[in-house]
């Protein structure tokens, strides 16, 4: 039998529909008719795999595999190790059980794999660190185990490392430090100790870092602190509603609302899923905060207050008024964006990008980002708080329970994250409206301060 490729590779593609219940995909275009194709005696010729939902080729090789979010379940087969020539493997949103395979080391072409949002158990094989080629690296919402190897610090072209929502444990690698190309680490939502090693200052184009629900502890000293407060987002270890939650009693701000000790990114604690899906919304609008504590749905209507004027970045934490400029809100914005992209489904990423478009018409006419205008506060916090709240609280569910289970209402968490996400979008467009309508006010003021100024024509003495 002949086929369009190497025939090891046509039959690793085959292995894999096999091993993860190919009959069970939700698309399973090609891969079906190859399967009984295979089975028919004299067939001189296979059907070409180029063609088949989620292969794509080149130069007569597999060279990327995309199957997220298709149904598969079962194991991932050894034998991809024949797709010599693969550059990109995603896998995620399945069910996919077992462990890594130690051989996907042998895929030294590979810049992308993915294999986040399944129930994958065991070690990362360090030997995914020769992947010398790969820029992304995203193993999140598994339950991978042990310490993270030493070998991922070899992956010096990295650019987005997510090990986040697993139960890695141990410290972070000092090797980290070698990784001058990472943007985007998120270990977050793991059992991980220890201090945060001294070498981490060395990934000069690191934009965001989140190690919260973690038990991480931060250096002490001046230079390492200073590194990461100059990063455009961060989500530190330790970090609880108790901690956050601010009373406006006394002249200080309340910006978020606990729900019976609820932590704002959420806990899978012992007694069953604590989440929260939006904690604080625009000042002066009633926000829904859904909890489901032990199986049971805890929802609440609370109200957030307007900041006062002379306190409104004092519940910024981490952040200090001479820190918040328009080009760090607008860098953070784009994290964002980039960071749900590919992860999320798309009409909530079409709703965040809608968002970034509104605030990036707003922010070039802001002539004082750390004023106390609540227009003003809301954009900021809007950045650096409630969307990022948002998203990080329905990141961190399940993939199947954020889309199929009822809620409050009867909606699910990513329906109630699209009202939410709505919600804020049509807020925004009123602050955009009302700071447009400022703006032509005070040119209009100033065109009248001109003609009083300079239309004297009696006396041309008069003005000077």
């Amino acid at each position: 039998m002949e086929t369009s490729i190497p025939l090891h590779e046509y039959e690793a593609l085959l292995a894999l529909y096999n091993a993860t219940q190919g009959k069970e995909w939700h698309n399973q275009k090609g891969w079906a008719e190859a399967t009984e194709a295979q089975a028919t005696d004299g067939q001189e010729e296979l059907p070409s795999p180029c063609a088949w939902y989620g292969v794509t080729c080149s130069k007569g090789h597999i060279t990327g595999l995309a199957l997220k979010e298709n149904h598969l379940s079962g194991t991932i087969p050894e034998t991809l190790k024949d797709l010599v020539e693969l550059t990109h493997l995603d896998l995620s949103g399945n069910d996919l059980r077992g462990s890594i395979p130690e051989r996907l080391g042998s895929l030294k072409e590979l810049t992308i794999l993915n294999l986040a949002d399944n129930n994958l158990r065991g070690r990362i094989p360090p030997r995914l660190g020769i992947l010398l080629k790969l820029q992304e690296l995203d193993l999140h919402n598994n339950q991978l185990n042990g310490e993270i190897p030493l070998a991922i610090g070899d992956l010096v072209r990295l650019v987005r490392l997510n090990l986040s929502n697993n139960e890695f444990s141990g410290n972070v690698p000092p090797t980290f430090g070698n990784l001058d190309n990472l943007t985007t680490l998120d270990i977050s939502h793991n059992p991980l100790s220890g201090t945060l090693p001294p070498t981490l200052p060395r990934m000069k184009t690191l934009e965001a870092f989140l190690f919260n629900e973690t038990q991480i502890t931060e250096p002490t000293d001046s230079e390492f602190l200073d590194w990461l407060k100059g990063l455009i987002h961060v989500e530190r270890s330790g970090l609880v509603a108790a901690e956050i939650v601010r009373a406006r009693e006394g002249g200080k701000n309340t910006w978020l609302a606990p729900v019976a000790g609820i932590g704002i990114a959420g806990v899978l604690g012992v007694t069953g899923l604590i989440t929260t899906l939006f904690v604080g919304l625009i000042p002066g609008i009633l926000i829904a905060i859904a909890g489901v504590v032990g199986g049971g749905l805890a929802f609440r209507q609370l109200k957030a207050l307007p900041p006062s004027s002379d306190k409104s970045l004092s519940a910024l934490p981490g952040i200090s008024p001479g820190e918040i400029t328009i080009e760090r809100l607008q860098k953070q914005m784009r994290y964002h964006v980039t960071s749900i992209q590919g992860q999320f489904p798309q009409d909530i990423v079409t709703l965040v990008e809608d968002i970034e478009r509104l605030i990036s018409t707003i922010l070039p006419s802001i002539e004082d980002i750390t004023s106390g205008n609540q227009d003003v506060y809301a954009i900021r916090q809007t950045i650096t708080e409630y969307l990022p709240e948002a998203l990080n609280n329905y990141r961190i569910l399940p993939k199947d329970y954020a889309n199929n289970q009822p809620l409050q209402e009867g909606k699910t968490a990513r329906e109630l994250l699209r009202e939410q996400l709505i919600v804020l979008k049509d807020e925004l467009e009123a602050i955009a409206g009302r700071l447009s309508k400022d703006n032509a006010q005070q040119l209009m003021v100033h065109g009248r301060f001109l003609e009083d100024k300079f239309d004297k024509p009696d006396d041309k003495d008069s003005w000077l």
